[in-house]
């Protein structure tokens, strides 16, 4: 299984509030959420937002049919929407173009709670197993690296599912890498 963490960033009508990423991380640390929502809440007020900039779903404005690309397979918005803080939200559809944050489990013990779903002939075993594909580090930058990841996981067979509405990530401006 991989959970995935819906992601929003800040999309500044004028100048963003900081220039490089020095000052992005110091307006981070801020309790400021006109900078970066804290609480759902505070994301919710971030998204109807035109006049100190809108929050979106990550990268959302980089394609036309935003339910085929990026993050448009979380729904997000529809996920903020509902609001189920108990029910993790099953992903329906997935395509090439998918490339979430997710959350996924790597090495669990024989005394972790869940080895009774670890392969019987490595289940009493009292070492480190990894469960998921290794991340390539040869993807770094910007572009297609979690892309790579994502149809690594799902080729193999894991589930997306979203998490409950308890929490969110944020992306901080910075330069391009």
């Amino acid at each position: 299984y991989a959970l995935v963490v819906p992601a929003y960033e800040r999309i500044f009508a004028l100048k963003p509030p900081c220039q490089n990423l020095h000052d992005c991380l110091s307006l981070a640390k801020t309790e400021n959420s006109d900078f970066m929502p804290r609480s759902m809440a505070s994301l919710r007020s971030c998204i109807t937002d035109k006049e100190n900039g809108q929050c979106i779903v990550f990268r959302s404005n980089n394609y036309k049919n935003k339910l085929d690309k990026g993050h448009g397979p979380t729904n997000s918005n529809g996920w903020l929407q509902k609001n189920d803080k108990e029910n993790l939200q099953p992903i329906s559809s997935f395509n090439d173009g998918y490339e979430p944050y997710v959350i996924i489990p790597w090495c669990p013990t024989s005394n972790s709670i869940r080895s009774h779903k670890l392969p019987k002939e490595i289940r009493h075993q009292d070492t480190w197993v990894p469960l998921s594909p290794y991340y390539d580090e040869r993807f770094f930058g910007y572009g297609k690296n979690k892309l790579q990841q994502t149809q690594h996981l799902y080729y193999r067979g894991y589930t997306f599912s979203v998490i409950p509405a308890v929490g969110f990530l944020f992306h901080l401006p910075h330069e391009k890498s």
